[in-house]
């Protein structure tokens, strides 16, 4: 089985709007809608978790129900106070499903809101031969470190660096592995992305190119591009 995660736990408080930001329209849908809708699509995507801020539960619901299309397919769970919470969430829900070791777990997040078909299938290919992956797309600015915000101390090797986006892929086995079987222990108290938490503990993560569109929607002026995408134009 293929399992599908979507978090759609946060506030978006960045985005400056009085409604969580997954939930703000995006051409007469809500921005939730436009993954969970793609999820819901897939033939090779069984079950699809979503983790939805508390207070939105009601709207997510509504959300769900109005799928054209693999309603049946979807689970809601309370999204935690951080991201990690949520993620353990989602994976708690998945195991309570009678998950195999074998089964891949495709985790994804709402505020990126363009999602396609062709990178959840490169994920779930990688995934016969590898035990996690993610997204990644190459830098195009010059990527410089600094210590202390103050002075530059190094210029990045170009080559090597990558934006990090989603959606992530997981042999479920093996990233229990990793994490250990009693998610309620695992430690994790700088709310690390579950990627580097499955590095930290000795996984290998296999590279899946990602795409201009993968971006997480942040401030105002994110919206704008994703409504432009949506509607079949180019971003100036």
């Amino acid at each position: 089985m293929v399992f599908a995660g979507l978090l759609a736990g946060g506030k978006g408080e960045r985005v400056g709007s009085a409604t969580a930001k997954q939930f703000l329209e995006l051409d007469g849908r809500p921005m939730v809608g436009y993954p969970l809708e793609l999820f819901c699509s897939l033939p090779e995507i069984d079950r699809v978790i979503v983790a939805c801020n508390p207070d939105y539960m009601a709207t997510m619901e509504s959300i769900v129900a109005g799928c054209r299309v693999g309603a049946d397919k979807v689970s809601l769970v309370p999204g935690g106070a951080t991201r990690h919470a949520s993620v353990m969430n989602i994976l708690r829900r998945v195991l309570a499903e009678t998950a195999a070791p074998e089964d891949k777990f495709i985790l994804h997040e709402a505020a990126r809101p363009l999602l396609d078909a062709e990178t959840v299938r490169s994920h779930i290919d990688a995934l016969q031969h590898h035990e996690a992956t993610n997204t990644l797309f190459p830098v195009v600015d010059t990527i410089m470190l600094s210590d202390d915000g103050e002075y530059i101390r190094e210029v990045a090797d170009k080559k090597k660096c990558f934006v990090g986006q989603n959606p992530q892929g997981y042999v479920l086995g093996r990233l229990l592995e990793r994490l250990g079987e009693d998610l309620d222990s695992v430690h994790n108290p700088d709310d690390t992305d579950l990627c580097g938490l499955f590095m930290q503990n000795g996984g290998q993560v296999k590279i899946v190119r990602g795409n201009e569109r993968l971006f997480k929607v942040t401030y105002p002026a994110d919206l704008d591009l994703v409504r432009r995408f949506i509607g079949g134009g180019q971003p100036a």
